[in-house]
């Protein structure tokens, strides 16, 4: 597929326009006028890179941007840079929706609230950032703390000891709020929204106090957890639009997860 026809429709169901003026959202590198196969990753790293080769793939979607902070030089001993090297060697594009796609209604946010079961997913009015997601457990039956970890760490595909709790294992879960990736800005307005539970990722010491402070649960499944779930969905809404079947889009198998204990 022509690369320009390509960016029209993915752009027409994930618009630019919706991430925020900090970010960079958009080609990082457009090499070549064609698209025939595609790798759907979470960031660049090397293995990702060697999986989009190893694949044939001409272009890498993500969800962080390759290129973040402004680049004054192009050094090889940098890790971004040589990133960069390596693509442009190998001829492969990049493309990156991160807020574009946190804020999207279908989006990372309302797709963690399907993954994890949960019922009456809705947008935030009061929440200008346009992230906060509310709902309510999978069932009638009361939960506590504890259980939802359990329960969540196995949707997520994640052991629960990497699951970190800010408040009372053994309180009952009725309403849950939860940003994906680093969304402890919002602990507030989830409190604010009647949440007794917090899910987010990123959580810093502060943060946590704020929680216990104000008294909501806050889990922080890491950033990983949540927002690796980025691939999927995107691939999914790209295919059942049926605008793009002669290009073959495929999930990154290549574990980036940084941390191990």
């Amino acid at each position: 597929m022509d690369i320009n026809n390509f960016t029209e429709i993915i752009e027409k169901k994930v618009p630019p326009s919706l991430s925020e003026e900090w970010d960079n959202c958009g080609w990082q590198l457009k090499l070549g006028n064609e698209i025939r196969r595609v790798i759907v990753a979470l960031e660049i790293t090397d293995l990702v890179i060697e999986e989009a080769v190893s694949n044939g793939a001409d272009l890498i979607i993500t969800h962080h941007p390759l290129i973040f902070n402004p680049l004054k030089s192009i050094d090889n001993n940098d890790v971004i840079s040589r990133l960069i090297i390596s693509l442009i060697n190998l001829r492969i594009s990049v493309y990156s929706m991160h807020t574009s796609f946190d804020r999207l209604s279908g989006g990372n946010n309302d797709y963690l609230g399907l993954k994890l079961g949960l019922r009456d997913i809705s947008a935030v009015q009061s929440d200008e950032s346009g992230y906060l997601r509310t709902g309510y457990p999978p069932d009638e039956k009361e939960l506590k703390v504890s259980d939802f970890i359990e329960y969540a760490s196995d949707k997520l595909g994640i052991n629960s000891r990497f699951v970190r709790l800010s408040g009372d294992v053994n309180a009952p879960v009725k309403k849950i709020g939860w940003c994906t990736g680093a969304g402890a800005f919002l602990i507030k307005t989830a409190a604010d929204e009647s949440c007794d539970l917090f899910i987010t990722g990123d959580l810093k010491y502060h943060d946590a106090q704020l929680a216990r402070a104000i008294g909501i649960n806050v889990l922080d499944f890491g950033h990983f957890a949540t927002e690796r779930i980025f691939s999927e969905n995107l691939i999914s809404i790209l295919e059942k639009s049926g605008e793009i079947s002669d290009v073959k889009l495929l999930i990154s198998e290549t574990d980036i997860n940084p941390f191990s204990l």
